[in-house]
């Protein structure tokens, strides 16, 4: 991990496993070179609203996009881009991140911001 990467992590609200996220307009996805129990690599995931920065989990070794019980909501559109710096940004115009499941794995639904 680089030192922009620590510097950004030490300014994310640290939020426990049982605690509710809000909606995020975003995440970034930060690699590590520490490896999961699996054999895959763990990242660091944040995801950020329009004031706050949240350390979502540091131990995810999966990220799932889209709702896995109800098939019929729709993922609208997903922007994905890398920073110089190495860290991962997704992002979208029409939905916002719904944290659902953070335990090794970190599951988002995407919900529309004009609801």
């Amino acid at each position: 991990m680089n030192k922009f990467q620590k510097e950004f992590l030490s300014k994310c609200k640290g939020i426990k496993i049982n605690e509710k996220v809000p909606l995020l307009e975003g995440i970034y996805i930060l690699p590590t070179t520490r490896k999961h129990d699996s054999g895959y690599k763990i990242m660091n995931i944040v995801g950020y609203t329009d004031d706050e920065y949240y350390l979502l989990d540091d131990m995810c070794d999966v990220v799932d996009l889209g709702d896995l019980l109800y098939r019929e909501k729709q993922i609208k559109d997903i922007h994905i881009d890398i920073h110089d710096n190495g860290i991962i940004h997704l992002w979208s115009n029409y939905q916002r991140f719904r944290s659902e499941f953070r335990v090794s794995s970190c599951t988002f639904d995407l919900i529309d911001k004009w609801m």
